[in-house]
């Protein structure tokens, strides 16, 4: 390894698309989580299912923040831009891991309404020797037998954040519930 390496990052973006009020009012077992993913084929190899996503490679681009290379990988795998400013996405870390001294790994989550654009709809040849399909919405609950192993952690924190929030705003009105 090279004593001069700078450090490297991969950064991803978890889009849920969540339901509405009255969609959970209607369903009979509850709503459906959508997460726009891609499927990821190297050369070769088979495909995998994994979000939107990339590394820093600092042999072909120059050493950039996090937050660039999350914009900059979004807009190249799903055609789209994300609405938050930087101060707002970088406190949107779900889930991060040191893959070593010198590589870590970051995973962001948006809503899908926090995202503009139109998805791209052509395969994408990203340098000759990956193939990414065009994006598309997965339930959730199938997507978490199909991810990208090293992407299910981001699955399950993006699901127990959005579980929390849910019990938070139920918490905060059951006192106003329990008078009506």
């Amino acid at each position: 390894m090279e004593e001069n390496r700078k450090p490297s990052h991969f950064c991803a973006l978890v889009v849920m698309r969540l339901p509405d009020a009255m969609e959970c009012l209607a369903a009979d077992a509850g709503a459906t989580v959508e997460c726009l993913v891609i499927d990821y084929r190297k050369a070769g190899g088979s495909i995998q299912v994994k979000w939107a996503g990339g590394n820093n490679n600092e042999k072909e681009t120059p050493f950039v923040d996090m937050i660039s290379t999350l914009r900059r990988e979004v807009l190249d795998e799903l055609g789209v831009e994300i609405c938050l400013s930087d101060k707002a996405l970088s406190g949107r870390i779900i889930f991060n891991k040191e893959v070593s001294r010198e590589h870590k790994k970051y995973f962001f989550f948006v809503s899908g309404d926090e995202i503009v654009g139109k998805l791209r709809k052509t395969l994408y040849d990203d340098d000759g020797d990956e193939v990414l399909s065009p994006p598309y919405w997965k339930e959730a609950e199938a997507l978490a037998r199909e991810i990208f192993l090293s992407h299910r952690p981001a699955l399950i924190n993006a699901l127990k954040f959005i579980c929390r929030n849910f019990e938070q705003t139920r918490a905060k009105y059951s006192r106003l519930l329990k008078t009506a």
